[in-house]
């Protein structure tokens, strides 16, 4: 379980109206969130985790949450998929590879 989660939904969706099913946004961003992209995750994480000399393709893109799930996750990480199976999604030529 993410820690944000345990704080609660207005941790990171403030500018939710949850009076309404389906809820709807009050903000400029979707899902009442405060920003777009890997922005929401540098609001609490510190940037400098996600750069460097080598930064993965995904991160790079702002895609984190194509791979990790927000909410909650059986996976460490909060991976979306068991490790190799999630590199592979993308990585497939690898499995074809002789050992």
């Amino acid at each position: 379980m993410h820690a944000a989660v345990e704080m609660g939904c207005p941790t990171c969706h403030a500018d939710l109206d949850a009076t309404q099913v389906p809820h709807k946004s009050k903000g400029k961003f979707a899902k009442g969130l405060p920003a777009e992209g890997p922005a929401v995750c540098t609001t609490c994480h510190e940037a400098k985790m996600f750069q460097g000399k080598l930064v993965h393709g995904p991160v790079a893109a702002g895609m984190c949450t194509g791979c990790h799930d927000p909410h909650s996750s059986d996976n460490a990480g909060l991976a979306r998929k068991a490790p190799a199976e999630q590199c592979l999604d993308c990585h497939g030529d690898v499995k074809k590879r002789p050992t």
